[in-house]
């Protein structure tokens, strides 16, 4: 599966060895979603007049995948790192566990942060991606966000990251499709079903000029 842009994947055939994909990444990054993972999708640079550069993956992913204009990189929660240099030496990575993708000394400020807490990697995780999802956080720091990678800010109380850390979780496995939400809406125009432009009018959704959700608010 390839996550070519914001909701919207693609099967694609992948293979390294032989190589039948030009420039296939296959060493810097591409190997990191072989096996379970995750990974905020954002960018270096901004050029839109609002911050919307972060999506969050499960997949191999397009390189315009979080910033159309200037391409992506990607912050995945695990390191395969060791996992596929002892492959790559034909060595077997059964017992092997993958690394989470934090610097240590990171880690360590965290725990000074807050001491004798129960924080995990996952946690800070969608914690991060929670902030930058915020509006407020993207307003208020929008000029340096054109400019650079985003700064994330850590509260003083354990309690506030906490919360906010569960509303992140609940914002991943809503972007990664993995919950399902009630909802009323109908689709029941005829037509291509082909998505050529999202417009919103009159509480509806329309995907062409012809067919639209309706009832979705």
């Amino acid at each position: 599966m390839y996550h070519y842009r914001p909701f919207d994947f693609r099967y694609i055939y992948y293979k390294h060895k032989p190589d039948i994909m030009e420039r296939n990444r296959y060493s810097s990054i591409v190997f990191q979603f072989f096996r379970r993972n995750i990974a905020i999708v954002s960018a270096r640079l901004n050029t839109s007049q609002k911050y919307d550069s972060v999506i969050i993956t499960k997949f191999i992913s397009d390189y315009k995948l979080g910033e159309r204009s200037r391409g992506s990189y990607i912050f995945p929660l695990y390191d395969y790192t060791e996992i596929k240099s002892n492959i790559d030496k034909n060595i077997l990575v059964n017992n092997i566990k993958p690394k989470f993708n934090f610097n240590q000394d990171f880690i360590i400020s965290i725990k000074q942060k807050y001491p004798n807490k129960n924080i995990t990697a996952p946690s800070i995780f969608d914690y991060i991606y929670a902030i930058l999802s915020s509006p407020t956080y993207r307003e208020k720091f929008l000029s340096e966000l054109k400019i650079d990678f985003p700064r994330i800010p850590f509260p003083d109380k354990f309690d506030t990251l906490k919360s906010i850390s569960t509303l992140g979780r609940e914002l991943r496995n809503l972007h990664l499709m993995e919950t399902k939400l009630k909802s009323n809406a109908t689709f029941n125009i005829t037509g291509t079903n082909y998505i050529e432009s999202i417009n919103y009018k009159d509480n509806k959704i329309f995907i062409n000029k012809e067919q639209y959700f309706d009832k979705c608010f």
